[in-house]
């Protein structure tokens, strides 16, 4: 780890003012973090029984690993200086970032262009298994600062991630963004830019999200849709199932436990929806 106390010296004496770096900041907050990526985080302290918990928290899971390399990457270049500067360019040549293996852990090196155009921020992102290179293009994106928060996003290539962190994932995905003042962000996988997506999950606030998944509340496994919050006071799934969409709704209490499962024309429910602690959740 460098030593801090020789950066603060040379830092009295270089030419570069403070100002600088509070331009830097503006470029690097386009780059993917845990408000614009994270998964959502209200889910993780429930210990209760509520059925939909298991399939809730792989979907957690599953958002997790598919943006923790952006996030990575988004952390790495926060934490180097650009190699270049000018008003409206920042680069940096090689970035070591950090890939999930299928068994461990896997370094590779980022080179990083972000360039403000026309009032926002435009990046791309290039990986390579060597800090000279050859590179090979991971990502391209955008940030816009608004009134109250901002909007923006990115195409991220699985595939090429894949390549170099040993995984078999292919296809892209297109992430989008806002946070004004509250986050909605939607992810949609693809085989490749030009198909329509495959897989849509929304996420909004840090407490909610939407998604598809494999649910087991008839007896038997069937393909569904859930969209799910967490408050204080406690939660809601909002869901179909099936081809024929059959609606159903969950609730459970602040620990996680079961309060309502139904309508009973759906499933053999229990309890009374009036008793959930919330009435509805964002259309997802």
């Amino acid at each position: 780890m460098r030593p801090l106390f020789p950066l603060l010296l040379a830092g009295c004496t270089s030419s570069l003012s403070n100002d600088v770096f509070l331009e830097d900041s503006r470029f690097l907050s386009a780059l993917p973090n845990e408000l614009t990526a994270g998964p959502p985080t209200a889910f993780d302290p429930l210990t209760g029984d509520a059925e939909l918990l298991p399939a809730i928290r792989e979907g957690v899971d599953a958002v997790d690993r598919l943006t923790l390399a952006s996030r990575r990457a988004g952390v790495a270049l926060r934490g180097a200086l650009p190699d270049e500067r000018s008003d409206v360019h920042r680069r940096w040549e090689a970035v070591a970032i950090i890939l999930e293996g299928p068994s461990a852990s896997v370094q590779a090196w980022s080179q990083a262009d972000v360039i403000l155009a026309d009032g926002r921020v435009e990046w791309t992102l290039q990986i390579s298994t060597e800090r000279d290179g050859p590179w090979e293009p991971l990502a391209t994106g955008w940030h816009e600062t608004l009134e109250e928060g901002a909007h923006g996003g990115w195409n991220w290539n699985i595939g090429v991630e894949s390549t170099y962190s040993g995984q078999t994932e292919t296809g892209v995905y297109e992430l989008a963004y806002r946070t004004d003042p509250v986050r909605d962000v939607t992810i949609d996988i693809r085989d490749d830019l030009l198909t329509p997506a495959a897989l849509h999950v929304r996420l909004y606030d840090t407490g909610g999200f939407a998604f598809p998944a494999t649910l087991d509340l008839t007896g038997a496994p069937i393909e569904g849709r859930i969209a799910a919050l967490h408050t204080d006071t406690g939660g809601r799934a909002d869901g179909t199932l099936g081809e024929d969409e059959a609606p159903f709704t969950s609730c459970w209490d602040e620990d996680g436990d079961a309060v309502y499962l139904g309508p009973e024309a759906t499933l053999q429910g229990y309890g009374s929806e009036a008793d959930c602690a919330l009435e509805s959740i964002p259309d997802a």
